[in-house]
């Protein structure tokens, strides 16, 4: 069957896929949620960080780079891998030879599940995907009925990618925290993860801190006392939330409803 998996261009992609290589923790997630860790052949290195259940398979590269004698050596049926800084590998695996399919960015959480319905289909598991797809809107029309008439407490939100980033309502992140009941200080923002301004964040002085440091951010005592912000009430009255790669609010897969729901009830104790 022929998919889109550029805007300007189609590729075919196998009718059977039994040998699965995925190039990001998001779709390794994904296909995990959907039954097919027994398909998945080799992985990126940063996939087991997210999803325990792939630690013992292939590294066959990164974002940005593959191993191409790893890769050939497992002989997939398919490649799955994203879009932004992906498309140049997607157009060098093409030229190989390889079958890709590639998953757009999502910019909320629509998008997450739309990414999901994708995979499904790539995959011959279409039911399962509906079946997370249809299960995660109740979920959610539960959390906005429930929030509905609730004060919404004022968060910041510091995520890190190699440095502090927060994050503006162009990201599926502020999203996610406004499902959970919260107002997000850099809701304003266009910039999906701007750099946050410490002196606008001491002076918005949040009632909630959450900080993502699913792979590596120093320790939170050396964030709260660099930037000053054992000033802010939130860290006054221990409310500061840190998620790891357990409960991954950077991580564009379905678990991102597990994160939403729990940073809802932390916000109910």
């Amino acid at each position: 069957m022929k998919l889109n998996i550029f805007l300007e261009e189609q590729v075919e992609v196998p009718d059977t896929v039994e040998r699965i290589v995925s190039l990001t923790p998001a779709v390794t997630d994904t296909l995990v949620a959907l039954g097919l860790r027994d398909k998945i052949v080799g992985v990126s290195a940063f996939c087991p960080a997210y999803v325990r259940e792939v630690k013992s398979l292939p590294i066959v590269g990164s974002y940005l780079h593959i191993k191409w004698d790893i890769l050939e050596k497992l002989k997939p049926d398919i490649v799955l891998l994203g879009l932004g800084v992906q498309v140049g590998l997607a157009r060098e695996l093409l030229a190989k030879g390889y079958s890709i399919y590639t998953l757009p960015l999502p910019t909320n959480i629509a998008g997450i599940l739309d990414n999901t319905l994708r995979i499904g289909y790539v995959t011959n598991s279409y039911s399962k995907a509906w079946s997370i797809y249809t299960n995660s809107i109740r979920r959610l029309s539960k959390l906005l009925e429930e929030n509905k008439e609730n004060h919404r407490p004022r968060v910041y939100v510091e995520i890190w990618v190699g440095e502090p980033r927060t994050i503006g309502y162009t990201s599926f992140i502020h999203d996610a925290v406004v499902l959970a009941g919260y107002e997000n200080i850099y809701g304003w923002s266009k910039d999906p993860y701007p750099i946050p301004d410490y002196d606008f964040i001491i002076k918005e002085n949040p009632d909630y801190i959450i900080i993502a440091r699913e792979v590596y951010a120093p320790p939170l005592n050396k964030i709260i006392e660099k930037h000053g912000l054992d000033r802010l009430e939130a860290v006054k009255n221990n409310r500061v939330i840190v998620l790891d790669a357990s409960k991954p609010l950077a991580h564009p897969s379905p678990r991102i409803i597990d994160v939403i729901e729990y940073l809802h009830e932390v916000k109910n104790k």
